[in-house]
């Protein structure tokens, strides 16, 4: 069981929302597994990548995001 998994609570009165349990740990780990070079913790419109650096990405809930940049 990831660690932080011990913590996730289903929100009834917010049944419609989507739930995870991905962290950077994870991330990590299974990016270096499967052959990522760079795995970089990254924040909203701060990436390596000019696209993602946009005003229009992720305008939803950018303060409930896990920015992650994985590079091969």
């Amino acid at each position: 069981m990831p660690k932080n998994e011990k913590y996730l609570n289903f929100r009834t009165n917010l049944s419609g929302n989507h739930q995870n349990n991905w962290d950077f740990e994870r991330i990590l780990k299974l990016g270096k597994k499967i052959g990522f070079s760079h795995i970089l913790k990254s924040k909203h419109q701060v990436s390596i990548s000019e696209k993602m650096q946009s005003a229009s990405f992720d305008r939803t809930a950018p303060w409930m995001s896990l920015y992650v940049d994985l590079v091969k």
